[in-house]
């Protein structure tokens, strides 16, 4: 049997929301907790500021436990962001016209 879903006012985690985003909140909050997801998780994500990466968490197997920084530290890489160039960003369109 299916859990009753929480008042997601009374545990707090609507607070200072605008109407949009409590909405959104509170579709994504029942999603996660039909799926399962406990309580006091959904807490923990809302204070972290990570509700919304929580369904690609556990898809991933948990939150994420380092950053990009620290992955090119542990394989010997540059610290530095790549440029742009490097980055895979658009390419540049042709300023000439077209024919």
């Amino acid at each position: 049997m299916a859990t009753p879903e929480p008042d997601w006012e009374a545990e707090g985690l609507l607070a200072g929301l605008d109407e949009p985003a409590r909405a959104a909140r509170v579709t994504l909050l029942g999603e996660l907790h039909a799926e399962g997801t406990r309580l006091d998780e959904l807490r923990a994500a809302v204070a972290e500021g990570r509700l919304a990466a929580l369904p690609a968490e556990h898809v991933l197997g948990g939150p994420i436990r380092h950053s990009a920084r620290d992955g090119a530290t542990r394989n010997g890489l540059p610290r530095r962001p790549a440029s742009r160039s490097s980055a895979g960003s658009r390419p540049s369109r042709s300023r000439s016209p077209r024919a």
